[in-house]
Formats: structure tokens, sequence, C-alpha cells
């Protein structure tokens, strides 16, 4: 199952808000890309207000990234930036600039906190979609800026800043 189209637009509109000038400054990385929807979702939304931002897709399960890769052609006509790797074994300070993480629930917490423990150092803005495991990242150290819910478990998405994110220099939601 994959995030619903109206959650990821959503998301997108309240980083965007949340972000401000800023916002094409950061990387966007969906953990656990599945078949690619939220990073093509996204990157549609990027196009329809003319921002320029870096989209990747990442995924453990080769298949998952090909079929990714293939919806991207049919969309934008080119394969995308999708990796195959587990989310807990990517190197984030390569990326060299701040991140929005996008979490559809892809994992149980012992990978979350893998995940966050690489993390740590950088300025992050997660947004996630069916928070099943939200009290690792406050275990982190994580600030909740945002909670929505809905009627079913896809309409609820929460977004948290890590430490390291300022979140003086954030616009407010309302």
């Amino acid at each position: 199952m994959a995030s619903w189209t109206k959650e990821v637009v959503h998301a997108y509109k309240i980083a965007r808000n949340f972000l401000g000038p800023s916002f094409s400054a950061y990387q966007f990385i969906d953990l656990g890309c599945g078949k690619g929807k939220a990073c093509l979702v996204w990157r549609l939304q990027c196009m329809k207000d003319k921002v320029k931002q870096d989209v990747l897709g990442v995924d453990y399960y080769p298949p998952f990234i090909d079929i990714a890769r293939e919806n991207s052609k049919k969309i934008f006509g080119d394969s995308g930036h999708f990796l195959m790797a587990g989310a807990e074994t990517i190197n984030y300070q390569g990326f060299d600039k701040p991140l929005i993480i996008y979490l559809y629930n892809p994992f149980d917490a012992v990978i979350l906190a893998k995940t966050l423990d690489k993390l740590l150092e950088l300025p992050v803005l997660v947004i996630y979609n069916i928070p099943s495991h939200r009290t690792t990242l406050i275990h982190y150290g994580y600030q909740l800026l945002y909670v929505k819910q809905g009627h079913n478990q896809n309409e609820d998405t929460q977004i948290f800043v890590s430490p390291r994110m300022q979140t003086k220099h954030l616009k407010s939601v309302v």
C-alpha cells in the first residue's frame, strides 16, 4: 500500500509553508519508497510550483526500485532518482544539505532508531504518515510540529523536526 495522493500533496504544502524560502534547499527522501508514489507526487508538486528540489526514493527491495523507475519514466520521461538500500545503511551526511524525510510507516521501531542514529547531526524535517513509532522520534529529541488526523489511518500524518533544526526560523502552519 502507498500513501494517498492527497496526503502527500497536503504534506508537501505544510512542509513548504514551514520551511518558507529555504524549502528548495532541502533534499526530499522517501524512505521505504516502494513503487515511488510519494516521490512522483512530490516531484509533480515541485514542478507545478516551479520549485527545484532534489527528490530521492529509497527501498531495499530491488523489484520495487525497478517499478519506481518505470513509473517515473511514464510520468517524467526519466528514471528519476531511486536507490536500492536499507534506510539504516545510508550516509545522510553525504547529501550535504538539510533533509525532508518522508515515512509511510515503512519499518519497525528498531530500523527507525538505527536510521535516526545516522541522522543525529543533521537538520531534518520528518513527515510521518501513519506514525506508528512516533515515540521513537520523540525519544531522539524530535519536536512535534504538526498533527493531522482523519477518519482513516492513511489520513494521519505528523511532522517533526530534528534537534538540529532551528524552529524559530520556521513559519507557522496557521
